[in-house]
């Protein structure tokens, strides 16, 4: 994934799958100039798939432009970040609307984490949904039209923070 969120550094973000159903391996590299940086790849999961072929036909497929305000939060036993991320997701002429509350354990006991992910529940009309952007970006990209729709007054088309996953074309 290569992106260009709302400061000036520009970063490749490489994610897979953890242990858990909410574990997950993150590299990030800043980048300087908006294109892949292939040896930053090296010692990650992906590193055994960029063959130099794979590399040439590497072309974004789908397009995450969201608007993303993140809040910090300290409780007793973890620091958490608290991300609230509204806009779209667009694969060729296909779209959908984005709305999401990502919650992230920076530091500490899980516990803190559930917590607030608890407190967020009753608080808001949220539901606990494991799919990734990345992930619905590629079900769009595959025609799949089961992808929750988010209620109008909740439609960003804000172009503060702006993705592109990438795949071969």
């Amino acid at each position: 994934r290569i992106s260009d969120g709302s400061s000036d550094v520009c970063a490749s973000d490489l994610k897979a799958e953890g242990e858990g159903v909410v574990d997950r391996h993150e590299w990030e590299t800043e980048l300087d100039d908006g294109e892949p940086d292939f040896a930053a790849a090296r010692g990650t999961a992906l590193a055994p798939l960029l063959t130099k072929k794979l590399r040439r036909k590497l072309r974004p497929v789908f397009e995450t432009r969201v608007r993303r305000t993140t809040y910090p939060l300290h409780t007793r036993d973890a620091e958490v970040v608290v991300t609230l991320d509204r806009g779209r997701i667009t694969a060729g002429r296909q779209s959908t609307p984005l709305c999401e509350i990502e919650i992230e354990l920076k530091s500490g006991d899980k516990s803190g984490l559930f917590r607030v992910a608890r407190n967020v529940a009753r608080a808001t009309a949220a539901e606990l949904a494991m799919k990734s952007k990345s992930q619905r970006g590629y079900e769009l990209l595959d025609g799949d039209d089961t992808l929750a729709r988010v209620p109008s007054r909740y439609r960003g088309g804000h172009r503060r923070h702006r993705r592109q996953d990438a795949g071969p074309r």
